[in-house]
Parts: structure tokens; C-alpha cells; sequence
């Protein structure tokens, strides 16, 4: 492969992805398997372990299976990590179970729950009531957490009512108020008045609960400025009421500087 050296040399980051593509597009789906057995046969770099990876990962778009069982015959070492997480990205997306239960076979438990995440990421943008099944068989841990968020959230987006009532069933409080704070926001979008229900009612008062009101009262003003104005009126007075205030002021002032302005006003008076 000449043009490895070229990459190799070449400093300049825009002509090198150049030269890497180019590289990626002389290889033939056929020719994938022989270009990775040179690439492993050279000095390890982090061109070889780019360019293996980005191979890999096109193998595993066509043939997931076959991929894997190479990415596993890998001595350990961050390009086996990087070739196992590139073939659970793309084998997710084409056939979630089956990689799953790929995942899950890894003897390795780093590597499994490393495979998992990776699947779970990919589903939340399609299937994340899936994404979030994919998170049950990881330990409890922050990237865990993460994924529990991030999948809740989507669903948030799509059902809230659903997401909501299962993210009240979460054992741990500190992720339980996270992830009904994560749906709030994001039902907001499609029913900002049950969302806003949701934050006041059943998060604790505190950062988590402020964050969420505000970010929801600047969602809800986007769609239903008046609505919003409203919501945000019968709050005490506090800080947040201030804050939340300003949010709205600033954003329906760019669609109706006259009510918005008359508003403000009469929140000010006495």
C-alpha cells in the first residue's frame, strides 16, 4: 500500500483525510480482508489503527459477522477496542439483536459493556425504548447513566406520557430525577403544558428543577408565547421567576415586540 507512506508524512490534517480517503476508495469490499492483513503487518500508528478501523467498519456494513470474528482474533490493545466498537456501531444499525447477542457473548466484561454502549447509542435515535433494554444489561455506572438519559430523552420526545411513567419506576432517586428531568425537557416540544406539570410537580426544587423549567418555558414560548407568559406569571417570586422572565422576553420579543414588551411591563407595576 504506497500510499500509507504518503499518508504517514503528510501534515497537513485536510490533504491527509484526502489521501486517507483516496486510500479507502482503491480498496475493494473483496480486497478489505487481505488490505487489513497488511495494515497488521506494518508498525503500528495512528494512521494504520485509522485506516483498520474505517476498513472494518465498512466490512462490518456488508458482512457483520464475518467482521467480528476478526475483530475478536485481535491482541488486546486499543485497536481491538476501536475494531469492536466500529463493528457494534455498524452491525447495530443493520441488525440491532443480533448484535446484541454478539455483545453479550464477549468474554471480556469491559469489552461487552464497551459493545453495548456503543449498540445502545445507535438505537436511541430509532428504537430507544430498545436502547434503553440494551442499558439494562450494563452495570450502574456513569456511561450507563448516560446512555439511560440520552435514550429517555428521545423517547421523551416521542411519548412522553410513556417515558415518563417508566422513568418513575428507576430504584435510584439521583438518576431517577435526572432522567424525569431529561424527558420534561423533551416533551416540552410536543406538550409543553404536561411537561411543565412534570418539572414542578415531581422534580425537587434545586438546579435540577430550575434548569428544566427554564429550558421548557423558552421551548414553550417558541410555539405558545402567551401560554408561556402565563406559566411563568404565577410563579413566586424568586430567582428563577426572574430568570424565567427573561427567557421569555427575549424570545417572543423576536416574534411580537408589542406584547411581549406590554407584558414586561405590567409584570414590572405594582
Amino acid at each position: 500500500m504506497q500510499s500509507l507512506e504518503v499518508i504517514q508524512i503528510e501534515i497537513d490534517p485536510i490533504k491527509r483525510e484526502e489521501l486517507m480517503l483516496d486510500a479507502m476508495n482503491d480498496i475493494a469490499p473483496s480486497e478489505i480482508p487481505l488490505a487489513l492483513a497488511f495494515l497488521q503487518s506494518t508498525d503500528s500508528s495512528e494512521v494504520t489503527t485509522d485506516l483498520s478501523v474505517r476498513l472494518l467498519r465498512r466490512w462490518a456494513a456488508n458482512e457483520a459477522q464475518t467482521a467480528a470474528a476478526w475483530a475478536e482474533q485481535l491482541p488486546t490493545g486499543s485497536l481491538r477496542q476501536e475494531a469492536l466498537s466500529g463493528v457494534a456501531i455498524e452491525w447495530g444499525n443493520l441488525e440491532p439483536s443480533a448484535a446484541v447477542a454478539w455483545a453479550r457473548q464477549l468474554p471480556d466484561e469491559t469489552e461487552k459493556h464497551q459493545s453495548l454502549r456503543a449498540i445502545g447509542y445507535e438505537l436511541i435515535r430509532t428504537e430507544p425504548v430498545e436502547a434503553l433494554q440494551v442499558a439494562a444489561d450494563l452495570p450502574p455506572d456513569a456511561p450507563r447513566d448516560e446512555l439511560v438519559r440520552h435514550a429517555a430523552m428521545e423517547w421523551g420526545s416521542l411519548d412522553g406520557p410513556s417515558a415518563a411513567q417508566w422513568a418513575r419506576q428507576i430504584e435510584d432517586s439521583k438518576l431517577r430525577e435526572e432522567v424525569l428531568a431529561a424527558v420534561a425537557k423533551a416533551w416540552s416540544d410536543r406538550d409543553p403544558g404536561s411537561a411543565a406539570t412534570l418539572a414542578v410537580t415531581e422534580l425537587p426544587s434545586g438546579r435540577l428543577q430550575s434548569d428544566a423549567i427554564v429550558e421548557i418555558a423558552q421551548r414553550w414560548t417558541q410555539q405558545q408565547p402567551r401560554e408561556a407568559a402565563a406559566w411563568v406569571e404565577r410563579f413566586p417570586e424568586s430567582e428563577l421567576k426572574l430568570t424565567a422572565v427573561e427567557n421569555v422576553v427575549a424570545l417572543w420579543s423576536s416574534q411580537e415586540p408589542l406584547p411581549a414588551g406590554q407584558w414586561l411591563a405590567r409584570m414590572r407595576s405594582p
